[in-house]
């Protein structure tokens, strides 16, 4: 994981009034690396957090049945605090806009996850229960059901591209020489996707890259892949 100055800011809101925030960016900025470096950091430092991503739970009509998907007895909410059992807490609920009516997808999901959130809020009484949720900016700024599921006082933190700098650190520590790189290549890889799509596709350290543009990196991420099936198929038929 490459640190984000996102993650700090999550991070400032421990020991202060429970309350609700928003991760937010555009598709590819790394918002779930942000909310896994977060949920690494409150281990560190022994502090209950439960997780989850939307967009692997198939959709159900009830926060119960919702714990019943994550394996548990109850509502998620209702776990934490029993887990948490007074302590400062955190609730982490990412690609919030897996239930996004602007997407179109599962769009009945979001009044599960609207009641998981009022529950969650409703048990700060007993203990300070931080809320995190993730969502991909386009859908946060469009669909306003998404927006209305946070109080008003709500924290919004965004999650951007790299800078340059961060991008040759990550590229001299791969054994890459940013020197050989052009200015436009260099602003592609800002965006954390790209760059990501770039370390895993096999490109020749020792040699100038070729590519223009994000197509340019999936052809050859996913070559790269065919390459890694073949290999490992072998002596058997390559059925990619």
């Amino acid at each position: 994981l490459i640190h984000r100055a996102s993650t700090d800011t999550l991070l400032s809101k421990l020991g202060t009034t429970a309350g609700d925030s928003v991760v937010t960016g555009k598709a590819g900025t790394g918002k779930t690396g942000c909310l896994v470096e977060f949920v690494e950091q409150l281990l560190t430092r022994s502090i209950p957090v439960l997780a989850i991503r939307l967009d692997r739970i198939e959709p159900v009509s009830t926060a119960s049945e919702l714990g019943t998907k994550l394996g548990f007895e109850e509502s998620p909410a209702l776990i934490l605090a029993a887990a948490a059992q007074g302590q400062e807490s955190v609730l982490v609920i990412d690609q919030l806009d897996a239930a996004s009516t602007t997407s179109g997808r599962a769009t009945s999901f979001l009044e599960v996850i609207e009641g998981l959130l009022i529950e969650a809020r409703g048990l700060r009484a007993r203990l300070p229960l931080h809320v995190i949720v993730a969502c991909r900016e386009f859908d946060w700024n469009n669909d306003h059901r998404l927006r209305t599921m946070l109080p008003k006082d709500h924290t919004r933190v965004d999650v951007g591209e790299f800078t340059f700098a961060e991008v040759s650190e990550t590229l001299t520590a791969e054994g890459f020489d940013p020197t050989r790189f052009q200015p436009s290549q260099m602003k592609l890889l800002r965006l954390p996707q790209n760059l990501s799509l770039f370390l895993g596709s096999g490109f020749d350290r020792a040699r100038p890259p070729v590519f223009n543009t994000a197509i340019d990196l999936f052809d050859e991420y996913w070559k790269e892949k065919q390459r890694a099936v073949a290999r490992r198929a072998s002596p058997a038929s390559d059925y990619w």
